[in-house]
């Protein structure tokens, strides 16, 4: 299956953005989406790589924190194993709590794993995933 751009149909719709049906007008009548997307996709890829960049030097400080945290919990409760429930708390003044965030590392591993997955997301306009070929894995 191949999504198509039937530009005779984007033409003629009044709400279709001018811009990008001249951008989109030197192509054929039918445009292949695939390379389009692949292209956003890169773009937004790009967009994320550079905000870890950004939060790469402190991210190690913010994990930490939650990993000592943790520790303390679990040296000062030693008989209690399961840090179910286990949140930091933000109190006001009067020591009302105004927001509760749960202290877990599995937002840690998740988001380490999906590094791992994706190191690098700029490049994903360069590939494809095609089931085409000799044999199936």
């Amino acid at each position: 299956m191949v999504p198509l751009i039937d530009m005779r149909e984007i033409q003629e719709d009044p709400k279709f953005d001018r811009q990008v049906v001249n951008l989109l007008r030197s192509k054929d009548e039918k445009i292949d989406v695939r390379p389009l997307i692949r292209d956003y996709l890169a773009a937004l890829g790009g967009i994320h790589e550079r905000m870890r960049g950004r939060w790469n030097p402190y991210l190690n400080k913010w994990e930490m924190s939650i990993v000592s945290a943790i520790e303390r919990f679990k040296a000062q409760c030693g008989e209690e194993k399961s840090i179910v429930g286990l949140a930091a708390l933000a109190k006001e003044d009067g020591g009302k709590i105004s927001q509760e965030v749960p202290l877990t590392t599995s937002f840690i591993e998740y988001r380490t794993g999906l590094e791992a997955q994706a190191p690098s997301l700029s490049t994903l306009a360069r590939r494809y995933v095609t089931s085409e070929g000799d044999r199936c894995l």
